[in-house]
């Protein structure tokens, strides 16, 4: 929305993020609430405790449960980030030939006084950072979850349940978290390495993660993102 409709970070943060916060919060509680009621929730020797119930309930019916419950929303997910992801790349492309058609009506001496080529080159770059950041974060979910879809596409297809694929399960699906948090402090390391060049990168990568207390006073950055000076 941001990249392609344009619209503000301040509007998407005061009005989008906090429906989508409702609404994701809402569904994982209402499933849940309706999984315990029922008995749905049961000892598993795998991942997911949505399983056959001890007294035989849900013995043939557990994997459409957890194919509704929970696996088919990552599909869709996986979807959802994708086609997305895949606007904002045809919307640096975009951007990108516009910029190339524009520059070659105009002298090259002037490129550098040129205002409106000036403005397509801060869209261009912010957009072409946002898709690099929004591509590692799907690449991070993608590790993290797309085993557990192998898993139940071999098991339903063929009926064996491989223990190698539940180990890659258990391994990479508490890593989300881990990556997400280096992708997170990438655009702040990178920004920090650009403005002090000087610094060793233990020390930038110290300042990403944990960045000093910061002051009132900020600087915009090049795609006109601020980011508040740290009080020494």
């Amino acid at each position: 929305l941001t990249i392609n409709r344009g619209m503000k970070k301040e509007e998407f943060s005061r009005v989008i993020e906090k429906v989508l916060h409702v609404v994701i919060v809402g569904f994982h509680m209402s499933v849940a609430i309706i999984g315990a009621s029922i008995g749905l929730f049961n000892p598993a020797p795998s991942f997911c405790y949505i399983a056959a119930n001890p007294d035989g309930r849900y013995a043939t019916t557990w994997p459409y449960f957890y194919e509704a419950f929970a696996q088919g929303w990552i599909q869709i997910a996986y979807v959802v980030v994708i086609s997305t992801n895949t606007l904002i790349w045809l919307y640096v492309r975009r951007q990108e030939n516009k910029m190339k058609k524009y520059q070659s009506n105009i002298p090259k001496s002037q490129w550098q006084l040129d205002s409106e080529l000036s403005n397509m080159k801060k869209k261009t770059s912010h957009a072409h950072n946002v898709f690099i950041q929004s591509t590692l974060y799907i690449g991070a979910f993608m590790l993290s979850w797309s085993w557990a879809t192998i898993y139940h596409i071999i098991a339903w297809s063929t009926g064996v349940k491989a223990p190698w694929i539940t180990l890659l399960i258990n391994t990479f699906l508490p890593l989300q978290g881990f990556w997400n948090a280096f992708i997170y402090a990438r655009p702040r390391y990178l920004r920090r390495r650009q403005q002090h060049q000087s610094l060793s990168s233990f020390e930038i990568l110290r300042f990403a993660f944990l960045p000093p207390v910061q002051i009132k006073t900020s600087i915009p950055d090049e795609n006109g993102d601020e980011e508040a000076e740290p009080s020494n």
